[in-house]
């Protein structure tokens, strides 16, 4: 079984594993110390890092003087699924508690298309995020960058965000699915 780590950017924002834990720890008991990068681009057939969209017009769509910006901290698990690609997780983040997560491929501001990421807490409240750009550090490991567009509930009214995550996502062989990671990061959301 070969270790892979993606360089995907998932998010993210944002990701949980929905495998038994008996099951990743015999997974991780058994990795190779070999390691290939690969990257989410290569594996969905898109170039992430070159999209063309207009982050300003998210900036500035709303010019409300009771907005907030509030820092984001969070922590995730997830699964990763190549046909069809999607990505199914759950976390903890310091904004909205405890989550679910999605991510699928999909339209999002100014005619983006790539991972679309949802995460929704345990009340209902939802926030949206698309994967602007992925790299690969030797010390924190994957290295992924999302903007936050939309939300629900109290975010309703959400103007602008950012989350940068890293962590490990690692190929996995003979499961009905691709890939499981453990991700980390924080950024900031205006609401």
């Amino acid at each position: 079984m070969k270790k892979i780590l993606f360089i995907v950017a998932c998010s993210v924002l944002i990701l949980g594993c929905t495998t038994d834990s008996t099951k990743n720890e015999t997974f991780y008991n058994s990795l190779e110390k070999d390691t290939e990068i690969v990257s989410l681009s290569s594996l969905i057939g898109l170039d992430i890092n070159k999209t063309d969209f207009n982050i300003d017009l998210l900036k500035n769509k709303n010019e409300n003087d009771k907005l907030k910006t509030k820092r984001i901290k969070l922590r995730n698990s997830v699964t990763i699924y190549n046909d069809p690609f999607r990505i199914i997780g759950e976390g903890n983040s310091t904004l909205i508690g405890k989550f679910d997560l999605f991510v699928e491929l999909g339209f999002g501001p100014s005619d983006y298309f790539g991972p679309i990421a949802t995460q929704t807490a345990a009340n209902g409240d939802v926030l949206r995020a698309f994967l602007v750009s992925e790299g690969f550090d030797p010390e924190l490991g994957v290295v992924l960058e999302w903007i936050f567009f939309e939300g629900t509930g109290r975010f309703e009214n959400l103007v602008y965000g950012e989350l940068t995550l890293n962590g490990t996502i690692q190929y996995v062989e003979g499961e009905e699915f691709d890939a499981i990671g453990e991700l980390e990061g924080e950024g900031f959301i205006t609401y």
